[in-house]
């Protein structure tokens, strides 16, 4: 199985060929997800990838040992004892200075299947989303959840790719019950959030989007899906989606309103 990521960075096109053994199910429990993969995110570092199932876990993989999944032990790694490194975590106070191994245990706490995955530009931190409508973030790689959610409000970001968090607020209609937006993905100049829905639309909002004004839009959306679109991503000044039913990738091209061509609404 191949995984379409449109985060930004050649790297998060395709899954490599060599990682495909991470997203065959393992009904044994050996260290990969018991049932179907979800979600996946390479770290910016491109040393650790991110695996979510539809078995609410979160699986780390370390890319430079050939995507080898983790051995748990008390809550650590076990390896040789030259293979340890000593990591420090980037949110003070929250998870203690530990020596952890190159290999990764689990991040369990969701409820439900896991739907988007964003890592941190520094590597250490991953914030998640699952169907039961849940943002979690979670220490890496200890794979620790973080329990003070504040504390991770001001952190540097290297993807937006979850769709419950403090900069995407605003992006659900009336009384929207949290599923309806399928996609999100903030431009490369930090000016608009992009977000696909279930009815095909493809919208556009300030960055960041918070709850709107009562009475002024805070969108503008287009239409060109024949089914519900299901994801979204920025590549330069052109935002691509991906249709559902429809089988279709769409390239929009991102233009500055003019009094001749009025923005739609």
């Amino acid at each position: 199985m191949h995984r379409l990521s449109l985060a930004q960075g050649p790297h998060q096109m395709a899954v490599h060929p060599t990682a495909e053994h991470a997203y065959a199910p393992s009904p044994e429990g050996g260290g990969g997800p018991t049932r179907r993969v979800t979600e996946v995110r390479f770290s910016p570092d491109r040393q650790w990838l991110a695996v979510g199932g539809a078995d609410a876990v979160i699986y780390l993989y370390d890319t430079e040992r050939g995507y080898v999944p983790s051995q748990r032990c008390c809550g650590l790694v076990r390896v040789r004892a030259r293979a340890r490194v000593r990591v420090r975590a980037r949110v003070r106070g929250l998870v203690p200075t530990r020596t952890l191994a190159r290999a990764l245990t689990r991040c369990c706490g969701h409820s439900s299947a896991i739907t988007h995955l964003d890592w941190d530009v520094h590597s250490c931190v991953l914030r998640s989303n699952c169907l039961g409508h849940e943002l979690r973030f979670w220490d890496a790689p200890s794979g620790q959840q973080i329990g003070h959610a504040s504390a991770c409000r001001d952190l540097e970001w290297a993807s937006f790719g979850v769709t419950l968090g403090w900069h995407c607020q605003g992006i659900f209609l009336g009384r929207a019950d949290g599923t309806g937006i399928n996609g999100v993905d903030r431009s490369p100049d930090g000016t608009l959030l992009a977000t696909v829905d279930a009815t095909g639309g493809v919208n556009l909002h300030r960055y960041p989007c918070v709850q709107p004004e009562q009475g002024k839009p805070n969108r503008s959306s287009f239409y060109g899906h024949a089914s519900s679109a299901l994801a979204c991503g920025w590549a330069g000044d052109q935002l691509l989606s991906i249709g559902g039913l429809d089988l279709c990738l769409f390239q929009w091209e991102r233009v500055e309103p003019s009094p001749d061509r009025p923005p739609r609404r």
